[in-house]
């Protein structure tokens, strides 16, 4: 007997592996049911769809990111995950706005205060003797010659990146969003290091860390809103918003851990005493490299 008289009528065939399932979606390879063959109002009707089912995910997992911290890690550990978006795919869609936020400003912020007049007017030759002759009466430096050409070299780069502040901004861009990218699972590392006799797989942590930083970075794109079109606003609110990050830290971590609060504060500040350290070195090293990948110097 044929495999398709062996088939119940309910049966079909999938199209792309040719396992026989019944439903909408193949079993074996995942593949939907749905014909692509067919008129455009049926394929809008779709796109619709599946645009609204996005809208309603997203702002289910933004308010459970919002308002409810460690839940949505709880709820992924329980396994409650349909209903929100993916964790990673939420928080690139966080950062990505949040960095382009970032860029905006800096630029803006950048073409206001980078000044270089004051540093290239110490550069005239004039300058120049008059500080051959401090060198000269100053008897550890009796002897030095200054290196005119390297002075004129670093004055043509200060003006350089005065007229295109933007060239800077751009690399350190990159390199810090790379570096954040790079960073999340060491924090995620130091989550379960701290916290892998109430969790002990590390991908609960990560989900977390992802949360947390999602979290961070809504917050920050609202600072960097306010600043850039509202700043009237900004100056009254001020750094205060950024008084949340440790609450709701705190909070995620008696929430998913299950432990006592002072326990959440103590290990709260070992983490980011230890992070906050990871992140400003990143920041400085992300400016280090932005000016020599920028020529800087050469």
């Amino acid at each position: 007997m044929s495999e398709i008289q062996e088939s119940s009528p309910m049966q079909q065939q999938c199209k792309n592996c040719g396992t026989s399932f019944e439903g909408k979606f193949c079993p074996q390879c995942g593949q939907s049911v749905k014909e692509f063959q067919q008129p455009v109002q049926a394929l809008f009707y779709d796109f619709v769809g599946n645009m609204f089912a996005f809208d309603t995910r997203f702002w289910k997992t933004l308010s459970a990111v919002l308002l409810k911290p460690g839940r949505l890690a709880l709820d992924f550990v329980r396994g409650k995950r349909v209903v929100y978006m993916p964790p990673f795919r939420f928080y690139l869609f966080v950062s990505f706005i949040f960095f382009l936020l970032l860029n905006n400003y800096s630029t803006q912020l950048a073409r206001k205060t980078v000044n270089s007049e004051v540093a290239v007017s110490w550069m005239e030759p004039s300058n120049q003797e008059e500080i051959q002759q401090v060198l000269d009466s100053i008897p550890e430096a009796k002897g030095m010659q200054f290196n005119t050409q390297n002075w004129e070299q670093e004055a043509e780069d200060l003006s350089f990146l005065k007229e295109h502040p933007e060239i800077l901004i751009k690399q350190w861009y990159t390199n810090i969003s790379w570096g954040m990218f790079l960073l999340m699972p060491v924090y995620a590392l130091l989550l379960w290091l701290f916290h892998r006799k109430y969790q002990r797989f590390y991908v609960t942590h990560f989900v977390l860390a992802i949360n947390q930083h999602a979290f961070a970075f809504v917050v920050l794109s609202i600072m960097l809103a306010l600043a850039l079109w509202w700043p009237g606003v900004a100056r009254i609110t001020g750094f205060y918003p950024l008084l949340l990050l440790p609450v709701y830290c705190i909070v995620g971590y008696r929430r998913l851990f299950q432990q006592k609060y002072w326990k959440s504060i103590l290990k709260f500040l070992l983490i980011g005493f230890i992070y906050s350290i990871l992140v400003l070195l990143l920041t400085a090293g992300s400016v280090v490299l932005a000016l020599a990948q920028s020529g800087f110097g050469d």
